[in-house]
């Protein structure tokens, strides 16, 4: 049996806890940019993790909770690209390598953090899939809010908001689906916020064609 030649699981968790050790640089004023970066026959990782720089209430729990999805993320992929290249052997055609990625975008920095992660996984089809989730924080209670949460402070509600994108779909139909029959969003529905707009998005091929990438409706408020 061939030898599969790949940093192991608790070997990956050092390397990165030594990246994160001494190795974050500033990220604006707001944030320290922690990056990792690996690459074997198997599997390509490409981690870059953000980190509070200034101590708002549950700022520390923010950054460890930011590390530790970052190593759940890579050592499940890293798992999947070992099991899966055994299984390739033999086979008339090669293994593809696999990719992990993580990146991140700050939206918005004052009363309200406003953070987006991007996960990318490449496990040898046609093309990858990425997939989004963000974190919009009340900086003086550290507290999370989701969707109903944050429209308890504005004067916008959901039925604003799913007229909004109803609107939008049926002006361009040719972008979604054929046949697409949206109901509303929910009241945890993904969302971030920027300037004085809130963004809602939905997952690649949820309401659209993977070429449309990630549909997003934008609401003043």
């Amino acid at each position: 049996m061939k030898k599969i030649i790949w940093p192991g699981l608790l070997s990956l968790s050092l390397m990165i806890l030594i990246v994160i050790s001494g190795a974050a640089i500033a990220d604006g004023n707001s944030l320290e940019k922690i990056s990792y970066n690996s690459s074997s026959e198997i599997i390509e990782i490409d981690i870059e993790i953000p980190r509070f720089r200034d101590d708002f209430s549950q700022a520390a729990r923010y950054n460890q909770e930011f590390i530790n999805n970052a190593l759940d993320f890579a050592f499940e992929m890293q798992e999947m690209a070992a099991r899966d290249f055994e299984s390739f052997e033999g086979e008339d055609w090669g293994f593809r390598t696999y990719n992990a990625t993580i990146s991140y975008d700050l939206q918005k920095y004052n009363d309200l953090i406003s953070l987006t992660f991007s996960h990318y996984r490449y496990t040898g089809g046609a093309h990858g899939i990425t997939s989004r989730f963000s974190y919009n924080i009340d900086k003086e209670t550290g507290e999370q809010l989701n969707l109903k949460e944050f429209l308890e402070r504005t004067e916008l509600n959901l039925e604003d908001i799913n007229d909004k994108i109803q609107e939008e779909i049926q002006a361009n139909p040719a972008d979604y689906h054929s046949g697409l029959d949206f109901t509303g969003i929910r009241e945890d529905h993904e969302y971030y916020l920027k300037d004085s707009a809130l963004v809602i998005y939905f997952q690649l091929y949820e309401i659209a064609p993977y070429a449309f990438g990630f549909p997003e409706f934008e609401i003043k408020y």
